[in-house]
């Protein structure tokens, strides 16, 4: 899953090259690899600290069915390069999500200690989950102009089908949960250890070739 989800990321990176008219071979290593921590946009859901089994398989679960979703829509987008790659990578995201749900499934109706578990995680994880619902920069605009679909109709989606899901695995989702007040530049404290650690090999020999 995440040799896919890195080369999905090449896709989009590589399209982001292109429309800026950048080097397709050279601009996504250098976005990714020089780019200071606090210059990342991103929700905390995918920053957050590694747990145990069900909050991995959980998180996992919660991107996947949004990524589908979003998927489906930007698979309609009127950017050509962008339906294209949305095309590309919903292929492959079925297997993804297919593989999150089952362990979901599994887990929630195993055995008390694994339904224990699976609740802690959703508990854990729903509020930073609802981050994925906003807005981004201009996202109307980009959506009246048909170019991206509305955030709006995807949460909605996102929302129900997690909701059943959940149901069927005996699972609750935190009543009450309200999401604080966010936006994609504000990180966790463990956001910044995570990219050092990627970026690691590249900070230490900066004029290597790859």
């Amino acid at each position: 899953l995440a040799l896919d989800e890195i080369g999905h990321a090449g896709l989009w990176y590589g399209t982001l090259a292109e429309l800026l008219e950048e080097d397709r071979d050279v601009f996504p290593d250098a976005l990714v690899f020089n780019r200071k921590p606090e210059e990342f946009r991103n929700c905390q859901l995918v920053e957050r600290p590694v747990g145990d089994w069900a909050f991995t398989i959980l998180r996992q679960f919660l991107f996947d069915l949004w990524e589908k979703n979003l998927l489906e829509g930007l698979i309609e987008s009127r950017y050509t390069p962008v339906s294209e790659v949305a095309a590309k990578i919903a292929k492959e995201e079925v297997y993804h999500l297919r593989h999150s749900r089952a362990w979901v499934i599994r887990l929630g109706l195993g055995t008390k200690e694994s339904n224990i578990r699976m609740q802690r995680a959703l508990d854990q994880q729903w509020q930073y989950a609802l981050q994925l619902t906003q807005p981004i920069h201009d996202e109307a605009l980009l959506a009246e102009a048909g170019f991206y679909p509305s955030i709006g109709v995807i949460s909605d989606h996102w929302t129900a089908q997690a909701g059943e899901l959940f149901e069927q695995s005996d699972l609750k989702i935190p009543a009450g949960t309200a999401m604080p007040p966010w936006d994609r530049s504000v990180h966790t404290a463990s956001h910044e250890t995570m990219i050092l650690e990627m970026q690691s090999v590249v900070r230490q020999y900066p004029d290597a070739g790859w």
